[in-house]
């Protein structure tokens, strides 16, 4: 009779102990979830992709025209402006870099580089590869 009694208290304790590491491991993940939230580089992300979403299916012609709009031409506030625009998610990134770092990746625009070679290079710094 004192071993039944004896295994119930052991059983009751041990069901505690698991509802415990239950909800202590629901914590832990609410609060990693939370703080995926709260993450810049996936909140750019989602906005690529929104964009991505809106664009109309015209294959190959949208994404050419796209690359046209850049003139080169702008200063470099109407630079940001269609960085903005065109392109959140990179837009973003370049917002977070120092004034000089935006000022070197304008003056390379200027000298003729590709959109696509903005981007990669807003990337690069951000990442500071």
């Amino acid at each position: 009779m004192k071993r039944l009694i004896y295994r119930q208290r052991n059983c009751k304790s041990l069901s505690v102990i698991a509802l415990f590491i239950f909800l202590l491991l629901g914590i832990v993940n609410s609060v990693a979830v939370l703080a995926a939230e709260d993450d810049d580089y996936l909140k750019a992300i989602e906005m690529e992709i929104d964009k991505v979403d809106a664009k109309p299916s015209g294959g190959g012609a949208a994404s050419e025209s796209a690359g046209k709009g850049f003139s080169s031409g702008m200063t470099i506030e109407e630079f940001e402006e269609e960085l903005a625009t065109k392109y959140t998610g990179t837009a973003r990134f370049y917002e977070k870099l120092p004034r000089r770092t935006q000022q070197e990746i304008y003056q390379e625009y200027k000298d003729g580089a590709s959109i696509s070679e903005v981007r990669t290079k807003v990337m690069n710094r951000f990442l500071r590869r």
